[in-house]
């Protein structure tokens, strides 16, 4: 029977001091991380396109001339360009022109970026981590005694659903393997007792260790590492935009995929489709040899549909 705490000293609300960040109790149980990460989104603009300029070359003296250059002004032209080599040279267009070269759409790009929040614990005393020992024990006992009750019902052939309702399973143990099976039931809830116990009694010491090492006194407050917030730390409106962000994301990264898809090579890329040894055969004569039935098609979006014949020989 567990006794009462003397009131020596204030024990104030011991049950809070406990408490292990909501990130690592998920991780333990192998649940998955409850902290989000806060999407932006952010407009990378594109570049404009620029029309083809006409192609150039340098004038000739010939094109001087036609251009009605007399000797005299093409001799003293002659005598400057030799004693000015890098001086820039006339140009004449020649009719043709560079290509356009396109310009880039506007880019979205998204981030996503972990929010921490800070987090405090509160240094208590002797009195405070006995009540908090105590709590510990009495519960995982009564989970003790649970699971042997819930031993002793199998041994009768009986058993509890997920809905909570009763089922009768099997026939009933007798004898010595009804008192083996008791027996391998008592031992093994005895040590889940002790082991989540221990786990719980290392997380309270750790706590305690942190408080010291803070220089903080008894009952009072010391900051602990910063931890991830969680959905609940965000307003609604908050977590509704975040939600579309999201929405925005996938459909973009789907789209992007699609792009990318239309880019493959047909006969180059596929090898990954294709059987070892056949990586450098061109798809037109491993399909006539496979058969066109049995080419993963579907595997690469072609820039054109297929003509008619294509597979003949």
């Amino acid at each position: 029977m567990y006794k009462a705490t003397p009131i020596t000293k204030r024990a104030g609300s011991p049950l809070h001091n406990d408490l292990v960040d909501n990130d690592r109790r998920n991780i333990e149980k192998g649940k998955k991380d409850p902290s989000i990460d806060i999407i932006s989104k952010s407009t990378e603009e594109g570049t404009p396109g620029e029309k083809g300029k006409e192609k150039t070359r340098n004038k000739t003296w010939d094109d001087l001339r036609a251009e009605g250059w007399s000797e005299d002004k093409i001799k003293e032209a002659k005598d400057w360009r030799s004693k000015n080599q890098d001086a820039p040279r006339d140009q004449v267009g020649t009719g043709d022109f560079e290509p356009d070269k396109p310009g880039t759409p506007d880019k979205t790009n998204y981030t996503a970026t972990e929010i921490f929040k800070q987090d405090f614990g509160t240094n208590v005393g002797d009195i405070e981590q006995r009540e908090m020992n105590r709590v510990t024990k009495k519960a995982e006992k009564d989970v003790r005694r649970g699971k042997i009750k819930t031993a002793r019902s199998e041994s009768r052939g009986y058993t509890v659903n997920d809905e909570g309702v009763a089922e009768k399973t099997g026939e009933k143990l007798k004898g010595k393997e009804k008192r083996n099976f008791l027996k391998d039931a008592r031992q093994k809830a005895k040590a889940e007792e002790r082991a989540a116990e221990t786990k719980s009694f290392k997380n309270r010491a750790s706590n305690a260790a942190k408080g010291q090492a803070s220089g903080k006194g008894l009952d009072q407050s010391y900051r602990r590492d910063d931890v991830a917030k969680t959905k609940g730390d965000f307003s609604d409106d908050t977590q509704i935009a975040q939600d579309q962000l999201k929405q925005d994301m996938a459909a973009s990264n789907a789209k992007e995929a699609v792009s990318n898809s239309n880019t493959i090579n047909f006969n180059t890329d596929v090898n990954q489709y294709k059987p070892a040894g056949m990586q450098n055969v061109k798809m037109r004569d491993f399909a006539s040899e496979f058969g066109a039935k049995n080419v993963a098609l579907s595997a690469a979006k072609m820039r054109a549909p297929i003509k008619k014949n294509y597979f003949k020989k």
